[in-house]
């Protein structure tokens, strides 16, 4: 060492950490792993099958709400019709809130304020399915 130098400290690297980074300068860095084609056609696999499940409740539940609401409308019938204009007013307010999908479904989406309501219709619906006449 030089008694005259200006060098008040000397930093001392070693390890793993330290190879690597000369490694890495050396060779320069790792190209990203190829995608592992058996996982991508397992997940977009699964990405389909929730996908239809999502469809079929939809559907299923659109189906639901048409017969409740015929229900509704068998228990309140008069006898009488009703107004065709408040129908079509009704029925162009609703078409305002509607998505007509390319196979020519038409698609309404319902938002939950949160969990509780969620689980409040779940509680509802299974009560529904073993409710017993009277």
């Amino acid at each position: 060492m030089d008694v005259a130098s200006d060098v008040s400290e000397v930093e001392l690297r070693s390890g793993k950490d330290e190879l690597k980074r000369r490694l890495e300068q050396l060779l320069g860095t790792k190209p990203p792993a190829p995608i592992d084609a058996s996982q991508q056609q397992e997940v977009e696999s699964e990405t389909r099958q929730i996908a239809a499940r999502r469809d079929k409740v939809a559907a299923a539940g659109g189906e639901l709400l048409g017969a409740a609401m015929k229900l509704v409308g068998e228990l309140i019938d008069n006898g009488s019709a009703p107004d065709p204009q408040t129908v079509n007013q009704m029925r162009a307010g609703l078409a305002d809130c509607i998505e007509r999908e390319p196979d020519g479904r038409l698609q309404v989406r319902f938002t939950l304020p949160g969990d509780n309501a969620l689980t409040g219709l779940a509680t509802t619906l299974a009560k529904l399915l073993v409710a017993e006449p009277e």
